[in-house]
């Protein structure tokens, strides 16, 4: 078997969705390593320790601002130096809308071979309570028909409990993502996090919220 690493290439996100905490842990302005150091790390890890594989923990990579240079020096290593170097990494549904190049082309050729997206929620309402107006519900199958054509697995990660949830929609919500063709998803709590603008609300509003996140 492969061994596996991780590594950061950037932090940060630009979007303003209420339950998450990464806008204020991170902040909303991406930084990133120089790509440079990361295909040195991917190559130096392969050659000292056999490391082929690798998770790229950035919220969003697609909002890298060097992901360009980044996929064209990990391009290199796969193309001419020949290192059977795979990733996994995570992306916004509307990286594809991206200037530069097809991002999941380059994605997968820079050796992506599964994305985790933040999908959240199916149902429009919810969506737009979040603020996540860069999701559009009618574009995902397209998007995972382009990443299975590309032979990237795709990964949802979905909330259980926003505003517009209810036993049935939720039945709705889950087929919705076979129809789309996820190949599997992770299910959450919504849960207050201390950093979030749903966790300042509720205080606000004097709900009630476990003192013990842990």
């Amino acid at each position: 078997a492969s061994r596996f690493s991780t590594i950061d290439t950037g932090r940060g996100c630009v979007f303003t969705c209420d339950f998450c905490t990464i806008i204020n842990v991170q902040g909303k302005t991406m930084r990133c390593r120089d790509p440079k150091q990361v295909v040195d790390f991917v190559r130096e890890s392969y050659h000292e320790a056999d490391v082929s594989h690798c998770f790229f923990t950035d919220d969003n990579i697609a909002r890298n601002p060097r992901w360009q240079e980044l996929f064209a020096g990990l391009i290199r290593l796969r193309e001419e130096e020949s290192i059977p170097f795979t990733f996994m990494m995570q992306s916004d549904l509307a990286a594809r809308k991206l200037p530069g190049g097809d991002f999941f082309v380059l994605a997968s050729r820079a050796g992506c071979n599964q994305v985790f997206f933040g999908v959240e929620t199916v149902n429009r309402e919810n969506l737009r309570s979040q603020k996540k107006f860069q999701n559009q519900v009618t574009e995902y199958k397209n998007l995972v028909d382009h990443c299975h054509s590309l032979g990237i697995v795709c990964h949802a990660g979905y909330i259980l409990g926003l505003p517009f949830d209810t036993p049935a929609s939720l039945k709705q919500d889950i087929a919705e993502l076979q129809r789309v063709g996820f190949d599997s998803a992770s299910f959450y709590i919504l849960s207050p996090l201390p950093g979030s603008k749903d966790h300042q609300r509720w205080w606000r509003e004097g709900r009630w919220m476990d003192e013990d996140f842990n």
